[in-house]
């Protein structure tokens, strides 16, 4: 091998390795959960059907080979996105309610920062998890199987809470916390969907302060 072969060999690698670098780098240049957070705002806003993946591409600012490589297809961006929103509207839940120093006065901040998150822009988007319900349920298992498990998982730290309330003694022992807390979520989710048909925020928390007094009457 002449010297002038071994600098061209040596040069080559040199620029392979920096074009490989700049793949790994490409690859890394977005922060997935970011991506995902604006995933689950788009779908919360346009639905499943009515997104594109031009929607998707452009909303996310990313490629499709990147797109599909971290994510999938569409139907499993939506499952992840699915999730995603449920986790984060769970655990901002369950903070209000655990760090509250009654359960009653957990449940009152609960229902008026739904009232609050209700109204305005964001509030016309509605629930992700109802939008699901409404739309995917019946054509996609997988996503009603989701928010099924949801609304499941939301009873049963509401029926925690009462249940705590009980032994505070602000909530009546004679009444079933879980039957109650099937109520609440069920009027928690109407809460949301007021925000949609009448996003005052003045309304909303007035509903909000009904549904707190009938529960708690």
């Amino acid at each position: 091998m002449t010297p002038t072969t071994q600098v061209y060999i040596l040069s080559w690698n040199a620029r392979s390795r920096k074009h490989t670098e700049a793949i790994v780098t490409g690859i890394k240049q977005f922060d997935p959960q970011e991506v995902l957070d604006k995933a689950t705002v788009l779908f919360q806003c346009k639905g499943f059907t009515a997104t594109s993946m031009q929607d998707i591409v452009g909303t996310l600012g990313i490629s499709r080979g990147s797109l599909y490589d971290t994510f999938g297809n569409k139907q499993a961006l939506y499952i992840a996105a699915l999730k995603n929103y449920h986790h984060q509207q769970f655990q901002q839940m369950k903070q209000l309610l655990e760090e509250a120093p009654t359960a009653k006065s957990g449940i009152k901040t609960l229902l008026g920062h739904i009232a609050g998150m209700s109204q305005g822009t964001n509030g016309r988007l509605g629930c992700l998890i109802g939008n699901t319900i409404i739309e995917r349920a019946i054509h996609d298992k997988e996503s009603e199987d989701i928010a099924t498990n949801a609304v499941t998982q939301n009873i049963r730290l509401l029926t925690e809470t009462l249940q705590r309330a009980q032994q505070e003694g602000d909530f009546p022992k004679e009444r079933d916390p879980e039957q109650a807390a099937r109520l609440l979520q069920t009027n928690m989710q109407g809460l949301v969907l007021m925000g949609v048909a009448l996003p005052s925020i003045a309304t909303l928390q007035q509903i909000a302060d009904d549904m707190f007094n009938s529960l708690f009457q």
